[in-house]
């Protein structure tokens, strides 16, 4: 293959390492098409030639024998990659398994999401979870927000039920941020006898209003205190 001859020859000219001209290889195995021959570059001579060669053959000879199956969806027949998206994959050092294993739980992932999706050490798991967290699809820049602030898929399991509805990805991760906890949620509302907005809680954490202190405007004699009621009167403590 053309692919195999330059990433060979890019070995030749010290643009990549073995070790990462082994990754390229590698990377082409799913794009490879039958029939595969290898070509020995001329005048080849470096450190680790002979194991290039090795792998591109076994490559070769693995690709025409098998059939990749997808476990969790059947894709449709995509491009081949260019060399210049396994250089970049290669030098990133994303491996071939975590390209294969992201593409399974994410459709239609580029390249360059699949790097960032590395660069913050998402796991293909992770992607999964949150996917069945949030109920569906999801961006992948919602994915990299809630990873990089820590935000755990059972967090907001628990915060959509606290909620009882559908909760935007920003207000979990403000949320989460502002460190209010889902059971905070549902006392809030149990005391406050009424449904309250992502706002309104954050607000409440941020003043460090309790449910007790809540309780206390009941027996003072606020039966039905407002989310502005209660603000005011921790205001004025």
């Amino acid at each position: 293959m053309e692919e195999h001859r330059q990433i060979l020859e890019m070995v030749a000219d010290g643009k990549i390492t073995v070790e990462q001209g082994e990754r390229l290889l590698e990377a082409l195995r799913d794009t490879a098409e039958p029939e595969v021959e290898f070509v020995s570059p001329p005048g080849l001579d470096v450190p680790g030639a002979e194991i290039l060669g090795a792998v591109s053959r076994a490559i070769a000879a693995d690709t025409a024998a098998r059939v990749i199956h997808r476990t969790r969806r059947v894709r449709a027949p995509r491009a081949g990659r260019s060399v210049d998206q396994i250089v970049r994959v290669a030098s990133s050092g994303v491996s071939a398994d975590y390209v294969r294993e992201m593409q399974e739980v994410l459709e239609d992932v580029s390249i360059d999401e699949i790097v960032s999706l590395s660069s913050m050490g998402v796991k293909p798991n992770y992607v999964e979870e949150m996917k069945d967290a949030l109920g569906g699809d999801v961006e992948i820049s919602d994915i990299i927000s809630l990873s990089s602030m820590g935000v755990k898929p059972h967090y907001v399991e628990e915060v959509k039920d606290a909620f009882g509805d559908y909760v935007p990805v920003h207000d979990i991760i403000s949320l989460s941020s502002m460190g209010v906890k889902p059971n905070y949620v549902e006392e809030i509302k149990e005391v406050l006898e009424q449904e309250v907005t992502v706002a309104e809680i954050i607000s409440l954490s941020s003043m460090g209003v309790s449910a007790k202190f809540i309780e206390d405007l009941h027996e003072a004699g606020i039966e039905t205190p407002t989310v502005n009621d209660v603000l005011k009167a921790e205001l004025d403590e």
